[in-house]
């Protein structure tokens, strides 16, 4: 976006101009991924869905996103995990109507966030008590 911001200061950018730069910056095609994007009106509607287990002398947490069918958006964002000891974050990918990622931890999950930086402004279900809206967490 910095690059954008400074070739266009000031001046109006044009859809083509965006995807431009965004390949240029990149140094792939980004069209696929935008185009979800630039072609749709409303929001992405992800459902996350995370559980955490004990796993020899950690713990595997596992994140479920389900996306509806008519509004499967490519999302790239992050899972913070909260210990006792730190919050650490992992990038996540999402694709299609439905993906799954495993992340490891020494420590006991306290709180797990799908998109802890909210980038985009959709309506997540509640979360448990003690916890934000995309926070989840579920002992198996």
């Amino acid at each position: 976006m910095g690059t954008l911001h400074e070739r266009f200061r000031e001046r109006p950018v044009a859809t083509a101009d965006f995807v431009a730069v965004a390949r240029e910056v990149t140094g792939r095609d980004v069209t696929p991924l935008l185009a979800a994007w630039l072609e749709r009106t409303g929001f992405p509607a992800p459902a996350p869905r995370v559980s955490y287990a004990k796993r020899g002398k950690g713990w595997r947490v596992t994140v479920e996103v389900t996306q509806p069918a008519d509004n499967a958006y490519p999302l790239a964002t992050s899972v913070e995990i909260e210990t006792a000891k730190a919050r650490v974050r992992h990038p996540m990918t999402i694709e299609g109507t439905r993906s799954v990622a495993t992340f490891e931890s020494e420590e006991r999950p306290l709180a797990v966030r799908f998109d802890p930086g909210t980038t985009c402004p959709w309506r997540a279900s509640a979360g448990r008590p003690g916890r934000t809206s995309r926070s989840a967490g579920r002992r198996r």
